[in-house]
């Protein structure tokens, strides 16, 4: 059940699997992508796809490369 962030969030723009992402890397603090989906519910490849659209709305950044890759939520 989507929480009452995510919920906000959709109704902001987010899709409902963005919302959910953002909230999990909101909780985790930074995590990598297989973390990240973890929390959310949603599978690694699909976690790939929506962080790469949320740094790219600047929603997310990210640092280091490759399998270390870590993910933080901007505000």
């Amino acid at each position: 059940m989507p929480s009452i962030l995510a919920k906000s969030l959709e109704n902001i723009g987010f899709t409902r699997n963005e919302a959910e992402v953002y909230v999990a890397l909101l909780e985790l603090g930074r995590g990598t992508v297989a973390k990240i989906a973890e929390r959310a519910g949603i599978n690694r490849t699909t976690g790939y796809n929506l962080l790469s659209t949320l740094v790219q709305r600047g929603m997310v950044s990210s640092s280091g490369k490759g399998v270390r890759q870590e993910y933080v939520a901007e505000s």
